[in-house]
């Protein structure tokens, strides 16, 4: 993939600050939240193959814990950017 392929995916070619800036973050999000579903799945599969092992159970009930936890702060920070970016547009104008 070239620059200018990677740059008009993520909108990086628009000249308005604030799409580029959007976009940036939005991607970066939902990086962030395809990592934290490849965490529960990892999990899913360690508990079930775990076999009754109790340790590989409770690491994968630690896991699962955190990949939701961590889903709950991602959701978070997506609306309080979304906030933020919203409230700056609508100041600026």
């Amino acid at each position: 993939m070239t620059y200018e392929q990677l740059s008009q995916t993520l909108g990086l070619v628009s000249a308005d600050l604030k799409s580029v800036i959007v976009n940036i973050i939005n991607f970066v999000l939902g990086l962030l939240a395809f990592l934290q579903l490849l965490m529960i799945l990892y999990a899913g599969f360690l508990w079930f193959f775990s076999r009754g092992n109790e340790e590989m159970r409770y690491d994968a009930k630690i896991i699962v814990i955190r990949a939701i936890v961590g889903s709950g702060i991602l959701a978070l920070a997506w609306a309080i950017v979304n906030f933020l970016l919203t409230a700056v547009a609508d100041w600026v104008k």
